[in-house]
């Protein structure tokens, strides 16, 4: 042993780092191949199901557009003006009966003629109006009741407010037997939103099917039941595989899971959700056929490897000396960096490893310069934006406005008026300031939306209606101060403007998921058109520029509810011009924590 330890003190420098480095080599390849193996068999098993899931996901959002159109249909027929009549006539003489066929039929052929996957219509009124398509008469029904009766025990409420889809549902047409998936919705007063009739509407499943036409696609709903296939015998009948059925009770919207068959063959299966109707759009594919490049992997990196090796171990003993000089500069040029000075830079003389190292230290030196940089810019603009919050929170507008109309009262004589805005106004101003806290509880957000509502209804003499809907268990939920008042504050400024006397906003707050927040803000004022919402949306959602631009407001609301609870949370709106504007909040990772 000693003479080996002797041999080896007595070696060149050159030739102990040849020695080393091979040996390193040896290990680092070993371990870079194994590692390198199973990370990229995850990569292609990543891409091949991101690749499946992608088609899958295309098909589902094709097939989802097929369950819009159906859907349409409906909203194109009960947008006829004379339809909305005869639902709320009680009594109809024939002659009247048989205008209102003719002008109903009319829409209804119109209808089917832009959509040839509609099978028939029928639509029943609460009051004296029936409607039975000519095309198609063989369902039961004849009477709103009767068809109520009906479809309550497929999940038919009357609150519901999105389409029914009942499938399965088998017709005779002439001679024939005809599959049908059959949409209901109730008809409701524009006005009032009180039911004035029900309406069903039969789509043809064979087209659905046309969407996918391959014998391993096929729809099935949460319980695994299969609701449209390439094979009819199997319609109605439940997957054989658990594994798929668990997955689909996981409320995912999209994924993958392996199973085996009987007989120990493996297979894989995609699924995508069909937004429309929550049912999922379902692959199987062989699972080695898929991903038999992986398999492929392994003895292309063998054989990568052994050459790496080999080529290493002639590399190394040609470029030993080069790399004791270059070490030493590099390690002097690192000792100065890690003394503190960040503006040191190696001297790169030639191109071997040494030398691209130390030009990569230099690039990562400089990085870090940029970041040290950035993250001071960075601070300077959070102070900035969080003293424009502070300041945007003693609203001038508000401020003027209030003292004015406390002003006029007391030239009036009206001092209980002015004495009841005075205690709504220091109530809000008490609220929005919380003792300077940045995050409070959803309950003082709220009381903070009621006492500023009680401030416009007095000071503008406004009747505003506020709904608010809240889970209880989020009640004492922390949240950025300040994420709701200037919601309702836009809603009544530019949505209920001076033209509307009277309005209505509702805010909901409910939990989407275990760590999913959804606070919805709506109301029922003049609306914008898709492209006006649109341009807020980006808008808001820009990285810089937030002072700047002319929604400083939602912006703000978005970007400090991603600094609290990550990118995934922020602020979408949502309208249709001349019904309502909806602003969504999405606050994510929602900890049992933050619900104390």
């Amino acid at each position: 042993m000693q003479p080996m330890t002797k041999l080896w003190t007595q070696t060149p420098l050159n030739k102990k780092m040849a020695i080393i480095y091979l040996m390193i080599t040896l290990a680092t390849s070993l371990i870079v191949g194994l590692v390198s193996y199973h990370l990229s068999k995850q990569i292609i098993t990543r891409s091949s199901i991101e690749k499946s899931q992608d088609a899958v996901k295309a098909v589902a959002s094709s097939v989802n557009t097929f369950f819009n159109a159906a859907d349409n249909t409906f909203i194109s027929i009960f947008s006829n003006h004379n339809l909305r009549d005869y639902l709320e006539h009680t009594e109809m003489d024939k002659g009247h009966q048989e205008q209102a066929r003719r002008d109903i039929s009319a829409a209804v052929s119109l209808a089917r003629q832009l959509n040839n996957s509609v099978i028939y219509i029928n639509i029943f009124g609460s009051q004296a109006f029936n409607y039975t398509d000519y095309y198609f008469n063989s369902e039961t029904n004849r009477d709103y009741h009767a068809c109520v009766s009906y479809y309550e025990p497929f999940g038919l409420t009357d609150d519901r407010k999105s389409a029914l889809w009942v499938p399965n549902q088998n017709a005779v047409i002439g001679l024939s037997n005809t599959r049908l998936i059959t949409l209901v919705r109730y008809t409701r007063d524009i006005y009032t939103l009180d039911i004035t009739g029900i309406m069903t509407m039969g789509v043809s499943e064979a087209s659905l099917c046309k969407l996918f036409q391959s014998s391993n696609m096929f729809i099935a709903d949460s319980d695994g039941s299969i609701l449209s296939h390439y094979d009819k015998k199997l319609i109605g009948s439940k997957l054989p595989y658990a594994s798929i059925r668990e997955s689909l009770t996981n409320d995912q919207k999209i994924g993958t899971v392996s199973f085996l068959t009987d007989d120990q063959d493996r297979f894989f299966a995609t699924y995508s959700q069909i937004p429309e109707t929550g049912w999922y759009l379902i692959s199987i594919e062989d699972y080695y056929q898929t991903f038999q490049s992986s398999y492929q992997l392994k003895n292309s990196i063998a054989a990568i490897l052994l050459s790496s090796i080999f080529i290493s171990a002639i590399i190394l003993i040609f470029v030993s000396k080069a790399l004791t000089a270059s070490l030493s500069r590099l390690l002097a040029t690192m000792d100065r960096a890690m003394s503190g000075d960040l503006s040191v830079r190696f001297d790169a003389t030639s191109s071997d490893d040494v030398n691209k190292i130390g030009i990569y230290l230099n690039k990562m030196l400089k990085q870090i310069s940029e970041n040290i940089d950035y993250r001071e810019k960075s601070e300077r603009l959070a102070r900035l934006s969080e003293l424009r919050l502070l300041q945007s929170q003693i609203n001038p507008h508000l401020l003027y406005n209030t003292l004015d109309s406390v002003h006029y009262r007391l030239e009036t004589a009206d001092y209980q008026q002015a004495s009841d805005v005075l205690k709504a106004m220091s109530r809000f101003f008490k609220l929005s300031l919380s003792q300077g806290d940045y995050l409070i509880p959803i309950e003082k957000e709220l009381s903070l939306v009621r006492y500023y509502l009680e401030i416009q209804r007095m000071c503008r003499e406004k009747n505003i209606e506020l709904i608010i809907h809240c889970d209880s268990s989020l009640l004492q939920m922390k949240v950025p101060k300040m994420i709701i008042q200037p919601i309702v504050e836009n809603s009544i400024l530019h949505g209920l403007g001076d033209d509307h006397a009277h309005g209505k906003i509702i805010i909901d707050v409910e939990k989407s998921n275990n760590s999913t927040v959804v606070i919805t803000v709506s109301d029922d004022g003049i609306g914008m058109t898709n492209e006006q919402a649109d341009k807020i949306n980006d808008a808001i959602n820009s990285l810089h520029n937030g002072f700047e631009q002319k929604h400083y407001g939602l912006w703000n609301i978005n970007h400090r509810l991603k600094d609290v609870f990550g990118d995934c949370s922020g602020l979408t709106i949502q309208s249709e011009f001349g019904e309502y504007t909806k602003t969504v909040i999405v606050i994510c990772n929602v900890t049992e924590r933050d619900q104390e």
